[in-house]
This record gives structure tokens, sequence and C-alpha cells, in this order.
């Protein structure tokens, strides 16, 4: 069975060859394989619904955090402010800078 990163793999292979059989096969010199990658992730996470990436209480540091994309569409986490999500009950996780 193949693993994630294989099927990522494929998938990005796929994606290439078909736009190589749509603009022909000199359209190799101008495809940027890591954008095709970034757009994935985008396109990943802009399909998921708000509730696929809750909120959670650090068990260190005690602040509320979600995972989000940022401007140059990268998934990281953001610290949430505790005026609005205070007392909201949520899981715990420990967030990145506290691991």
């Amino acid at each position: 069975m193949a693993s994630k990163e294989q099927k990522e793999q494929i998938s990005n292979k796929n994606r290439i060859d078909d736009l190589k059989y749509y603009f022909g096969e000199d359209a190799d010199e101008w495809i940027d394989k890591k954008e095709i990658k970034k757009d994935k992730v985008v396109d990943t996470w802009r399909n998921k619904s708000t509730s696929e990436y809750p909120p959670y209480l650090c068990t260190k540091c005690d602040r509320y955090w979600s995972y989000g994309l940022t401007q140059i569409h990268k998934k990281a986490q953001f610290y949430l402010q505790r005026s609005m999500y205070g007392g909201l009950p949520c899981d715990t996780n420990t967030c990145n800078n506290c691991l």
C-alpha cells in the first residue's frame, strides 16, 4: 500500500502530466512544481470547514490556539484572543511553541 507521501507524489505527477498534455511538451519549461504543491495545500485547506481545525487550549502556556493558512498559503498555528475564546470548552493540546 502506498504511503501518504507516495500518493502525493503520484497526484503531483498526474497534475503535471495533465498540464503537459493540455499545453504541449514544451510546457515543461514554465511549469513550477513548487507552485503545484502549494496550490494543492491551499485547495485542501480551503475545502475544509472551520470545524475541522478547532481551537485548542495549550496545557503548558494556557493559551488558546488553532491552525490556519498564512498569507503565503502555508499551514501555521495561530494564537487566539483570550477575550473571545476564554472559558470556551475545547480540547487541550500542547501548542508548537511549548513542545
